[in-house]
């Protein structure tokens, strides 16, 4: 009878400690919540698209999920934070394109290695960047404002949100396409640049479709291009970079990660509730009002998309030759 009692707790244990991190959690009641980093400060389109999915998750995990803007060196801050962050399902990321595949180029000591330092989780969505100017500005059109740059080197000055950010490489890209000298003044956030923008601290500034939109309607801005391969349906009469003469264009994108070394139990639990949240009508629908289009990808597809676009993004920032910081 004691050899069977003692055998029946060694399999017993050998089962508990068999259980992922995830299930204990799980299993104590799920008190802790799960944290979704956004690397920018609230109000932009990141943060949108973070809450708008944390819901989502929440509903599906049956879990409380809660969003943690950290913003900050173009979103380098945040995302470090997840890099650094406990592999326990815990700790994620919402991240824009830039923070995972530009940021690391630009630094002269990468932060992280958007291939090696985190667990890829699925992408949520796609989007791109419009050109704006303050709505009572004198430029209508991206020709006026490179005439107008041209005419006065080094006097026009362009906001975004942090060296490295797709504002900061747009503005960079329209200046040596162009051949013209602007000024960069990078803020922590997205809502930053708009009260830059609108309080006459900048000329002009690339803001992501859904603030643009926002800002736009309200009267507060004007768009005069796109950086997308097609025209906006929100803007049809606003021509695109490509249709202005330039050759850039730009998808970016939202995407949701975690550590390094992530369970693949998690990772599935965590990438089937994303899928699931970011596919839903209520969330597509929402996010099309903002100019942002739902398209999830599942882990692995997401996996190849940071890796083509990290590479592709070297090419690019080679040719800009921008300086390290």
């Amino acid at each position: 009878m004691i050899r069977r009692t003692l055998v029946t707790h060694a399999v017993a244990a050998a089962c508990a400690l068999a259980v992922s991190p995830w299930s204990l959690a799980q299993s104590a009641g799920a008190v802790r919540p799960i944290t979704i980093v956004v690397p920018l400060a609230p109000g932009g389109d990141t943060d949108t698209v973070a809450r708008l999915i944390a819901e989502g998750m929440a509903a599906e995990l049956k879990q409380s999920v809660v969003v943690d803007n950290r913003a900050g060196a173009g979103g380098q801050i945040g995302m470090q934070a997840v890099a650094n962050a406990a592999p326990d399902g815990h700790t994620l990321g919402l991240a824009f394109q830039a923070a995972l595949t530009v940021v690391p180029h630009l630094r002269l000591k990468p932060p992280y290695d958007p291939t090696r330092d985190f667990t890829p989780i699925g992408r949520v969505a796609t989007t791109s960047n419009a050109l704006v100017v303050r709505a009572d500005s004198p430029i209508r059109t991206v020709q006026e404002l490179v005439a107008k740059a041209k005419a006065a080197p080094d006097k026009l000055s362009y906001g975004s949100w942090g060296i490295g950010s797709g504002g900061h490489l747009g503005g960079e890209i329209v200046n040596a396409e162009a051949g013209i000298r602007t000024q960069h003044v990078p803020y922590k956030g997205t809502s930053e640049v708009v009260q830059a923008l609108i309080g006459g601290e900048v000329d002009y500034a690339f803001l992501g479709y859904g603030l643009a939109t926002a800002q736009s309607k309200g009267g507060k801005v004007r768009v005069v291009s796109v950086l997308a391969h097609e025209r906006s349906p929100t803007w049809p009469q606003v021509a695109t970079l490509k249709e202005s003469g330039f050759s850039f264009a730009q998808e970016g994108w939202f995407g949701l990660v975690g550590p390094s070394g992530l369970p693949e139990e998690t990772r599935k639990r965590l990438e089937s509730a994303l899928l699931k949240a970011a596919g839903s009508p209520a969330v597509a629908d929402r996010l099309a009002n903002l100019g942002i289009t739902a398209s999830p990808k599942n882990s692995a597809e997401f996996k190849e998309l940071i890796r083509r676009d990290y590479d592709m993004w070297g090419v690019w920032l080679g040719k800009l030759n921008l300086p390290k910081s």
